[in-house]
């Protein structure tokens, strides 16, 4: 079977998610939160709650993103976050500093296309991905900006 992502890179993960939602809980307005799975489920990262309505999302660290401008067009996600089972609904990626953060409603990316990618392996992995060019970036330090973008935005209103 083909791996479909870097294992070697889960406790990076977790940990950047883990410092990125403290952040996110103590901007203001405090009372939208964000909590990740205390069990793995490899469905989505967890859950917004943003004022009653519960947001899933997926979190993933850009290695290849350094500093404030994110170098690529468009957010790329892979195709497998979009299957409905998951319900992932909106993407958050940040840089390898962890002090920006690129992020994206999953109803704005584009129609799927094939790519090839690297892996944790030593061959190229052939899959499929969106990209969109309706992404924000934002820096750690403006977590209330955010929020206030997750509020305006959730609806419909990239």
């Amino acid at each position: 079977m083909t791996p479909l992502w870097k294992p070697l890179r889960k406790p990076e993960h977790d940990a950047s998610l883990k410092r990125f939602i403290d952040e996110f809980n103590q901007a203001l307005p405090k009372d939208i939160s964000m909590l990740i799975w205390t069990e793995e489920k490899f469905i989505h990262d967890g859950t917004i709650d943003l004022w009653g309505i519960v947001v899933h999302y997926d979190w993933e660290k850009r290695q290849k993103w350094s500093g404030e401008k994110f170098p690529f067009e468009t957010l790329g996600e892979f195709e497998r976050k979009f299957v409905a089972e998951k319900g992932i609904e909106l993407t958050i990626q940040c840089n390898a500093e962890e002090t920006h953060f690129a992020t994206a409603w999953h109803r704005d990316f584009d129609e799927v296309v094939d790519v090839s990618r690297e892996t944790q392996y030593e061959y190229e992995e052939e899959g499929r991905m969106r990209t969109t060019e309706k992404f924000r970036i934002f820096s750690y330090s403006d977590m209330a900006g955010f929020k206030k973008w997750l509020l305006s935005t959730y609806r419909g209103g990239s």
